[in-house]
């Protein structure tokens, strides 16, 4: 077996590994890593290697003979790491590790442990590299002290720390460890142990950069904001480019509410960092949670700068959409449409603003933009939301909507009944109640059990002055179910409004208000009844409870009028005025007062 078969292999893995972060199976550590970050400008961990960087990793690798059952398993392992089989990849390591003793094996042991989130396994195997690796192998160290803190192996981990003092970026790497693990126990004790052993260890004026940081972590989670500042600003002064002392810093002026400095800091950053993208625009989105105003210049510089970020555009676009100048969001909507990214939700909002614009056309072509095509799983929602406006909009302006609801119908099943009822009612809004009747008796011969079907074909019938239709739609639905108090009213109603039997109505009146006595609508039914019957005085009492419950037009309507005929004219007055200032877009009320002769 040659001598460097082994590094060969190793380069070999290497590059499965490369090709397995590309396929999003890449291993990573588990939990949130902020705090070891990269610092600005870094490259990313899943950037593809050059020959040459994989190499000169290979050749750090010892030469060392290996048995062809051994390089067979380690092949099934690096196989296991490509399909995403973290656990099984594990196993082989674990085993390769206890027979052979190597440390190379050993290492890739540890990594894969933490990788699979599993504490102890992770720690098993980082105290087991630790003991194979050379006393200089600062990387096995440092995954055994990260292994113990996450472990929750506090003490332990400070009691290796220990050993070796000057190792304080190991210090860093535990502390952020150990507070993470004690936050998510809500285990104070255990931060402050370790603030006092590190102050005990190193003092509170320490110099150290990465004992400031440690420090600084420490008493961000114990939300001492104040002094977690003054640790950030000690550390940012031996290290200006630091991202964790910047953080560290920027949280603490969050934290103590000094909102006008925090936007001060990263506006500063965002401009003299130009080189580092990522970040740029990760704090302009910090910045947007902080001041929406503040970050909103910032913002537009950055899109201009990283035209292709679709996140950054629609940030942007976002808070223009809600200004007081939504139009301003049009241009950036329009570049994320073409970028391919976030593309419905560009259309959609495009065509909100030209709606609220009465620019009818316009926004329908961009509803019309909205497609399963382009839409993602999550925001279905908006995509049925497209077309019902569509559909809407097309009548609107005389346009065929009608196959818009047709193909809804056909799309969300579910949602039939209501589609039905919204075609009509648009229908009805234009004055085509023909047509409302029409789509109506088509979805009652589609959903023959949807009683509200004929409830709305009462409604369209009536309007189009088929009263003996309406009325015929609401016996029907009684005749399904006698008890459905929303029939008996509409019919008792209908029978007043239209010159029917009175007792009638008054009867069905009562039936419902027995099934249903707080219903406004219905009590404002049976003072109508009453009225019209000449009992003004009850009529009032039921009137009165009905306006006293519910802000509507046309309850207003009836108190006045039944108020004007006991003589309480400027009662009735004041209820028309009190109504017209409450519903200012009525018609009815106006209406009323001039029917009444109260305009003067």
């Amino acid at each position: 077996m040659p001598n460097n078969l082994l590094k060969h292999f190793f380069l070999a893995g290497f590059l499965l590994a490369t090709l397995a972060a590309c396929s999003n199976q890449d291993i990573k550590p588990s939990g949130d890593e902020s705090a070891e970050s990269a610092e600005p400008g870094a490259g990313s961990a899943q950037e593809m290697p050059t020959r040459e960087e994989i190499e000169a990793q290979a050749q750090e690798i010892p030469e060392r003979p290996m048995d062809a059952e051994t390089m067979a398993l380690l092949l099934e392992a690096e196989l296991a790491l490509y399909r995403g089989e973290l656990e099984l990849a594990l196993d082989i390591y674990e085993q390769l590790t206890s027979s052979t003793e190597d440390v190379g094996i050993a290492q890739r042991s540890a990594e894969i442990a933490m990788a699979t989130g599993d504490p102890f396994r992770f720690l098993d195997a980082a105290l087991y590299y630790l003991e194979l690796a050379p006393e200089s192998d600062i990387y096995a160290f440092e995954l055994a002290v990260r292994a113990l803190a996450r472990s929750a192996e506090i003490e332990g981990a400070w009691a290796l720390l220990s050993e070796y003092p000057e190792r304080t970026y190991q210090l860093r790497l535990a502390t952020s460890e150990a507070v993470r693990l004690a936050g998510q126990m809500q285990d104070k004790y255990q931060i402050e142990w370790l603030l006092g052993k590190i102050l005990e260890a190193y003092g509170e004026d320490t110099e150290n950069t990465e004992v400031q940081l440690s420090l600084g972590i420490i008493y961000e989670a114990l939300e001492s904001h104040e002094i977690a500042r003054v640790y950030a600003e000690r550390a940012s002064v031996a290290e200006p480019d630091s991202m964790l002392a910047f953080r560290l810093r920027l949280n603490a002026l969050i934290g103590i509410g000094d909102n006008n400095e925090a936007v001060k800091v990263i506006t500063a950053w965002i401009e003299e960092h130009r080189d580092d993208a990522e970040t740029r625009i990760s704090l302009a989105k910090m910045l947007v949670s902080i001041d929406q105003q503040a970050a909103l210049p910032v913002l537009e510089e950055l899109a201009e700068d990283y035209p292709w970020s679709g996140e950054l555009l629609l940030i942007t676009a976002q808070i223009h959409l809600a200004s007081d100048t939504p139009e301003t969001a049009i241009p950036y909507y329009q570049k994320l449409a073409q970028l391919g990214e976030f593309r419905a939700i560009a259309f959609f909002n495009i065509a909100r603003i030209y709606e609220r614009q009465e620019e009818m056309e316009l926004a329908a072509q961009n509803y019309a933009q909205v497609t399963t095509a382009n839409i993602s799983e999550e925001d279905m929602d908006m995509l049925f939301e497209a077309q019902l406006r569509l559909g809407r909009l097309r009548y609107l302006i005389g346009e065929d909507g009608h196959s818009v609801f047709e193909e809804m119908r056909v799309a969300y099943t579910d949602q039939a009944v209501s589609l039905f009822h919204e075609e009509a009612s648009i229908l009805m809004d234009l004055g085509s109640y023909p047509d409302a009747i029409t789509i109506l008796t088509q979805g009652i011969a589609d959903q023959p059990d949807a009683e509200s079907l004929y409830y709305s074909r009462s409604v369209a019938y009536e309007r189009n002055n088929q009263v003996d239709l309406a009325l015929a739609d609401l016996r029907t639905m009684l005749a399904k179910d006698e008890n459905n108090s929303m029939a008996l009213n509409a019919l008792g109603y209908m029978l007043t409004t239209n010159d029917g039997d009175l007792q009638e109505a008054n009867n069905l009146i009562d039936r419902a208000l027995e099934l249903n006595p707080d219903d406004p609508v219905i009590i404002d039914s049976k003072g109508w009844v009453l009225f019209t019957m000449g009992e003004f005085e009850e009529a009032l009492t039921y009137l009165q409870r009905a306006h006293d419950s519910l802000v509507d037009e046309e309850v207003i309507s009836h108190l006045a009028e039944v108020l004007l005929n006991l003589g309480r004219e400027e009662e009735a007055r004041q209820v028309l005025q009190d109504g017209a200032e409450n519903i200012p877009y009525s018609e009815l009320i106006p209406e009323t007062r001039t029917r009444l002769g109260l305009d003067d």
